[in-house]
């Protein structure tokens, strides 16, 4: 019984990521049966790994949201942009002030949309690079928006093969909760240490603390308790993580952990214990 269920979960996963409008009818299609099916089986006493299966509750209408979307409103947005900024250059004082604001609420909504689209974004692109560079640009970036965090970096010159663009996108996700939180002169700890099969990278935040009741949740996408917050940044995190085949674990405890595991992958010839 519980073996279709698999293979509709693995099929809906892949149908996520497609754009075609027969695609995304089939895929709800595909959903609406999945249902039925689990329906079926707690009626008739059928164990389901209901992690699996509660996975879809937020993938599918999500991947459909996604692709439907974010593509019909990005290119609004651009023009309403770009027009806003040329009449800028003719104005002055009081009216280019209005355009100032348009322009930030613009941004604010590109950004947003920006969210969604990185949630099909899939692809692996690797390359070598320092580990510790990356995060010490992240770092320097968070800095000088929360001057007042007292940031300690304890990780070596590690080089890894990777996509950057994905690793920057999640640890970023991850250090900028971990500054918000601490914005009033806290304290935040990234630690780098090799593992037998790879290379863990330990982010540590004195003053968030997670209500255990949330801490199933909270790589779910849209979920959030922060005020203002759009509840995508951690889902993506673990996304990009997991595409490399890591996986990301939070531990409570005088603070919060977020634990990122990377498999190892260094160039030919390297010492991959090689601080630089």
């Amino acid at each position: 019984m519980t073996s279709p269920l698999k293979e509709l979960l693995e099929k809906a996963e892949k149908m996520v990521w497609l754009e075609k409008k027969g695609e995304r009818g089939e895929l709800l299609e595909i959903y609406e049966l999945l249902q039925r099916l689990v329906e079926a089986a707690s009626k008739s006493g059928y164990e389901i790994n209901r992690g699996e299966v509660e996975r879809l509750d937020y993938l599918i209408p999500l991947g459909v949201m996604a692709s439907s979307t974010a593509h019909e409103i990005k290119n609004p947005i651009a023009t309403i942009r770009g027009l806003t900024e040329l009449l800028m250059e003719r104005l002055k004082g009081e009216e280019r002030l209005y355009l100032e604001r348009i322009v930030e609420a613009v941004e604010r909504a590109d950004g947003f949309l920006s969210s969604l689209l990185d949630l099909s974004d899939r692809e692996i692109f690797p390359e070598h690079f320092s580990l510790r560079e990356l995060v010490i640009e992240i770092v320097d970036g968070l800095k000088r928006e929360f001057p007042q965090v007292e940031c300690e970096l304890l990780i070596g010159n590690y080089k890894i093969l990777a996509d950057r663009t994905k690793i920057y996108q999640a640890i970023t996700n991850i250090l900028r909760n971990a500054f918000e939180y601490e914005r009033e002169g806290g304290y935040v700890k990234i630690e780098g240490t090799f593992h037998k099969n790879g290379l863990m990278i330990s982010i540590f935040n004195k003053s968030s603390l997670i209500d255990r009741s949330d801490l199933p949740h909270i790589f779910k996408p849209f979920f959030t308790r922060k005020k203002g917050g759009r509840g995508l940044g951690l889902y993506i995190a673990r996304r990009n993580i997991r595409l490399h085949g890591g996986d990301i674990k939070v531990k409570v405890e005088n603070g919060t952990t977020f634990d990122i595991f990377l498999p190892l992958r260094v160039e030919d010839g390297k010492d991959p214990h090689s601080r630089g």
